[in-house]
């Protein structure tokens, strides 16, 4: 199955697994998916097409049920989003070895980004989120890699684990986005861990190889 964690800042126990963290939401197992050569069959492609209606019957009717939420949300253009990824470019060149010596973001970066309003990119209206779209996206990262790639690219990696999120069930989101809507949401599919039910949710454990932006994130997505 797939869950969303929230982190905490508790150290690694001594064998290297993070220590439980607090399960926000557990999604159903999904069947694994096998790759074949050539197109689908029609009857496939044509199941495909329902799910997909059924899947966005559902996510409308999540969005009618809890409100837009965001008429109060200040929504800044795409060209006024990606000036101000520019005009991050000479403070990120100028923390670029940095972040190459640290092998994570300065936390003046992190700070600077979130301050810019680019993590919340795509996350939902109806929680202070913008609500963009991905070629959005594309031209903030561009522009953010003229002052350090590696930031452009962590940048551009977790705002896009903001769009799974949005994903996830009405329950879930309504735990997470209200008190976070800029959030750094990292993912972990390398590896695994062990869930075991408790009264009231879920204990997660595990040992996970690596998860681009955990060091900076206040949840994460793993399976």
């Amino acid at each position: 199955g797939v869950g969303v964690a929230r982190l905490g800042g508790e150290d690694e126990e001594e064998d290297g697994r993070l220590p439980d963290h607090r399960v926000l939401h557990r999604l159903p197992h999904l069947p694994q998916q096998h790759a074949h050569l050539g197109a689908a069959p029609a009857r496939t492609r044509e199941r495909r097409r329902r799910d997909a209606r059924v899947a966005d019957g559902q996510r409308a009717e999540e969005r009618e049920r809890l409100g837009d939420g965001g008429g109060d949300v200040d929504v800044p253009t795409r060209d006024e989003i990606t000036q101000l990824a520019r005009d991050l470019i000479p403070e990120l060149k100028e923390r670029a070895q940095e972040a190459e010596d640290l092998r994570e973001m300065p936390e003046e970066n992190v700070k600077a980004l979130k301050e810019a309003g680019i993590h919340k990119i795509f996350t939902p209206k109806r929680y202070g989120g913008y609500e963009m779209d991905w070629g959005t996206q594309v031209d903030v990262a561009r522009e953010l890699g003229k002052g350090c790639a590696s930031t452009s690219w962590m940048s551009s990696v977790v705002m896009s684990h903001s769009w799974n999120f949005g994903r996830f069930p009405a329950e879930a989101q309504e735990e997470f986005w209200p008190g976070c809507p800029d959030a750094v949401i990292a993912t972990a599919f390398a590896g695994g861990g062990e869930m075991k039910e408790t009264e009231g949710g879920f204990i997660l454990n595990g040992l996970w190889k690596f998860a681009s932006g955990v060091d900076h994130s206040d949840a994460s997505i793993v399976a």
